[in-house]
C-alpha cells in the first residue's frame, strides 16, 4: 500500500512539473486592425532611440482603410497604406508638406522607416511597426481628436 501511495504521489508530481514547464509566456496583444482606426498613434521610439521632440503621429481612417495621414515631426504627411494578410502592412510613398522647421526632428528617418515597414502589431496600447522581426517604430495610442478626422 505504501508503494502504491508513493507511486501515485510520484506520478502526480511528475504531471504537475510537466504542466509547469509547458506553460508559455504570452504577450498581451490588445487589438486587431480595428484598433488602428480607434486611436491617434504618437511616435515614441524610432530605430531603438526614444523620440521626445516633435509631434510625429499617424492616423488611420475608418471607412477609408487605405488612407493614412499624420505628422512626421514638423511637416504633415498623407498617403496610402495597404493592409494585407494577418498584420501585414505596406506604406506606399507618402506625400509631405515642405515647411521650414526650426526645431530639429527626425522626419526623414521616420518617413524612411515607414517605407521599410512590412508588419505591425498592437501590444499594450502601442503600435509596433516592424521590418521582419526588427522594430522600426513604436507609437503610443492616444484618443482621436475630432479635429484630426476632418477630411
Amino acid at each position: 500500500m505504501k508503494n502504491l501511495k508513493r507511486c501515485f504521489f510520484a506520478i502526480a508530481l511528475l504531471l504537475l512539473l510537466n504542466n509547469c514547464s509547458n506553460t508559455k509566456k504570452q504577450t498581451q496583444v490588445t487589438g486587431g486592425s480595428e484598433m488602428l482606426y480607434a486611436n491617434q498613434w504618437n511616435l515614441t521610439e524610432l530605430n531603438s532611440t526614444p523620440v521626445t521632440e516633435g509631434k510625429a503621429h499617424l492616423l488611420f481612417f475608418p471607412g477609408q482603410v487605405t488612407r493614412v495621414s499624420g505628422n512626421a515631426g514638423c511637416n504633415n504627411l498623407t498617403g496610402t497604406v495597404e493592409l494585407t494578410g494577418v498584420n501585414l502592412i505596406h506604406f506606399l510613398p507618402l506625400a509631405t508638406t515642405r515647411m521650414a522647421c526650426i526645431e530639429a526632428t527626425r522626419e526623414q528617418e521616420f518617413t524612411k522607416a515607414l517605407g521599410q515597414v512590412n508588419n505591425w502589431s498592437i501590444v499594450n496600447n502601442q503600435l509596433l511597426l516592424n521590418n521582419g522581426k526588427i522594430l522600426l517604430a513604436r507609437l503610443n495610442a492616444a484618443p482621436v481628436k475630432p479635429t484630426n478626422l476632418v477630411q
